[in-house]
């Protein structure tokens, strides 16, 4: 028998919990503001005259709504590369079934041990088990490196002018959640506002998912935003938390805006960012926890991502349930306050599209503890000897709970 909260539930036992009756009252934010919300800023002087009941705001420069991040002189973090031969050896390794990285015993309850716990506010009722499409499609097979049989993509879908992507596995299997319930409540939608070339304040159409993984910390992919980072520019990085119809489901004022930045990005193993808020939105909210993957629960359907994949609507979130993952690879190293940590690509079948970098790949460890196991990297395409495999990627493994366990420690 598995010890409380170190497996992820499964299917069934989710449906069980889902059946039950919510008996707290509904302690949900609806028509909160945010302190930050409507924030404004400008880059000249600024003075505030009252006349009557009227206040009037005065600037020497335009007034543009937001929280300017800020990017640190460290905020690009520092990533060690895997050679060939290493990544070969790890590869032997897992084969042999030994934890093992760089010739260092890596020990299994170590390993299991590494988590940071979810936070459910009390009152904000729980979806355990979001409604599920029927998968379309016929599935195809082919042989994995190690003679396995695989499940192979059914279609990989490029845009015509290559900007966005989209990658079904065996018909769509995404459906439509309107995020009124924990942990649903925690996935955000990123938005960047900058300057356009006529010096007009403007969303300028570029757009992520992340999720709180504290009460003022989001976590997002490395990747995103990734023209903007240490100064490039004067730019803000809106979040919508629980985003549908492009504000959220508890009213306009339940905004925020990313004040600072650290990211790592060399492989999808370690495609990582985290992000300050200006507003400590997860205590109203919830956050997830975070768990280094385990490669005990390959094959296992018990995985949930959520996001705002381009393909299914940029403005409301998308989820499916009993994604699997197929195998992980070991990442690049990342370099945190002069510890070396590993990470791991987290290789699954989740159906996913230009603008969900960033989502949660997650499972229930408990009955209050949604942890994610990877941060959606985008896909990639393995050669083996029985053809291609296609796969989602999220970066995992020790680095992505180090992150977070260091985040809540230092900015939260």
């Amino acid at each position: 028998m598995d010890a409380e909260g170190t497996r992820p539930l499964s299917t069934a036992e989710l449906v069980d919990l889902d059946d039950q009756v919510n008996i707290e009252d509904d302690a949900r934010p609806w028509g909160h503001v945010n302190e930050n919300a409507f924030a404004f800023f400008s880059t000249g002087e600024v003075s505030v005259k009252q006349e009557g009941r009227a206040f009037k705001l005065h600037s020497s420069s335009p007034i543009f709504q937001g929280v300017l991040v800020a990017d640190e002189e460290d905020a690009a973090g520092t990533t060690i590369a895997r050679t060939p031969a290493e990544r070969a050896e790890l590869r032997q390794n897992r084969v042999l079934g030994r934890k093992r990285v760089l010739g260092r015993e890596r020990l299994s309850q170590r390993v299991r041990s590494a988590s940071a716990d979810a936070f459910r506010p009390r009152g904000i009722p729980v979806a355990y088990l979001p409604r599920v499409l029927r998968a379309l499609g016929t599935r195809r097979f082919g042989v994995s490196a190690s003679g396995g049989r695989v499940s192979l993509s059914t279609t990989v879908v490029l845009t015509q002018d290559g900007d966005n992507h989209s990658t079904v596995f065996d018909g769509e299997s995404r459906d439509f959640l309107r995020p009124t319930r924990y942990p649903y409540t925690a996935v955000c939608k990123l938005e960047k506002w900058s300057l356009d070339a006529t010096g007009t304040w403007v969303n300028s159409g570029s757009y992520a998912t992340g999720f709180l993984v504290g009460s003022r910390i989001l976590l997002t992919s490395g990747h995103a935003f990734e023209d903007d980072r240490l100064g490039s520019g004067m730019f803000a990085i809106k979040v919508i938390p629980a985003c549908w119809a492009n504000q959220s489901v508890f009213g306009p004022g339940m905004i925020t805006w990313v004040t600072r930045r650290r990211w790592w990005h060399s492989d999808s193993g370690n495609d990582l960012q985290l992000c300050q808020l200006a507003d400590r939105v997860g205590d109203s909210l919830g956050f997830f926890g975070a768990r280094v993957y385990d490669s005990d629960w390959e094959d296992l359907s018990v995985w949930t991502m959520a996001g705002f994949p381009y393909d299914r609507s940029k403005f409301g979130m998308s989820a499916q349930h009993g994604i699997s993952v197929r195998d992980d690879d070991d990442g690049d190293d990342i370099v945190l306050d002069g510890e070396t940590y590993d990470t791991t690509q987290v290789e699954n079948d989740a159906d996913e599209a230009s603008g969900a970098s960033g989502s949660p790949l997650f499972a229930w460890f408990g009955t209050d503890n949604p942890c994610v196991i990877g941060v959606h990297s985008g896909y990639e395409i393995d050669w083996t000897a029985g053809g291609d495999e296609t796969w989602s990627c999220a970066a995992g493994g020790d680095g992505l709970v180090e992150i977070v366990l260091w985040a809540r420690r230092s900015w939260d």
